[in-house]
């Protein structure tokens, strides 16, 4: 039997069909970590023969890679949008930044900790990461950069911007970690680390709210379970609160009351436990 020649892709083609096989690996890392991802795996998630995998892909890194470009490309357009939707002047629209960069790291942990992972193949030749992280780069130095010429400012504007993301990035995996001392968390060290770093006269909110710098795309849809079991711990420490309230005598009540009040929330990391192995 004469096997049939692949169609020929156009270079729009090209990049779409890779940009599926790497949202199918990233729906697998979602689900059960970077080891759920294999090139078979990606296969069978879009109904193709294995092997079709390795004419996009020469290795799993390099999908990997692809799968982490459009992490950062659902950043940059939750930042876009957060900056496009504020009115008011360049400083204004710095915050903005900020706080949608902070809330959308925090409520996509898993595809964060993806995005800045070391566990890959440095050699693996990714070119649409390289562009995906130079254009969200790019888009924050643009802002930075208004902002600093509005204030009269001549501070490098990269400079500022590496500053920034070191400090985001620092606080956010220390606590991811469980690693932050004492009762601190992420979102009241973040706060006043940013205001420090670029001295804006605006205040940013004390508390980042997770889940809300929903992007309108696609990527940033599916929550990691780590950001589900975040969501729903408000929940279930209320309704344990009252059924321990409800049953609890007058006595146990008055005893354990002041720490039902002002106990601390555990210092298991943002998604609310340490993280283990299989996270990575």
């Amino acid at each position: 039997m004469i096997a049939m020649p692949m169609p020929t892709l156009s270079d729009q083609e090209l990049v779409e069909t890779r940009r599926d096989y790497a949202a199918a690996a990233l729906a697998l890392y979602r689900e059960g970590g970077v080891r759920a991802v294999t090139m078979r795996a990606v296969a069978d998630r879009l109904s193709v023969s294995h092997t079709l995998v390795y004419r996009y892909f020469s290795s799993k890194s390099g999908l990997l890679a692809s799968a982490r470009a459009l992490c950062f490309d659902a950043l940059r357009g939750t930042i876009r949008d957060a900056v496009t939707a504020t009115r008011g002047n360049a400083e204004a629209k710095l915050v903005a930044l900020i706080q949608a960069d902070v809330a959308w790291t925090l409520s996509n942990l898993a595809d964060y900790r993806l995005m800045f992972m070391v566990e890959h193949d440095p050699v693996a030749t990714a070119p649409d990461f390289d562009a995906a992280r130079q254009r969200l780069g790019e888009t924050c130095i643009e802002v930075i950069s208004a902002y600093l010429a509005e204030a009269g400012r001549d501070d490098d504007p990269a400079m500022l911007c590496n500053l920034g993301w070191a400090g985001i990035h620092g606080v956010v995996m220390l606590e991811d970690a469980g690693h932050l001392t004492g009762e601190a968390s992420a979102e009241c060290m973040l706060q006043p680390m940013l205001q420090s770093v670029y001295r804006m006269k605006i205040p940013l909110k004390p508390v980042f709210a997770r889940g809300s710098a929903a992007s309108g795309q696609d990527i940033s849809k599916n929550q990691s379970t780590d950001n589900k079991a975040a969501r729903a711990t408000p929940a279930r420490t209320g309704q344990a609160k009252a059924t321990k309230a409800n049953g609890a005598a007058t006595g146990r009540r008055k005893q354990d009351g002041p720490k039902a009040q002002g106990a601390p929330p555990s210092r298991r990391g943002i998604s609310g436990r340490r993280r283990s192995a299989a996270d990575l």
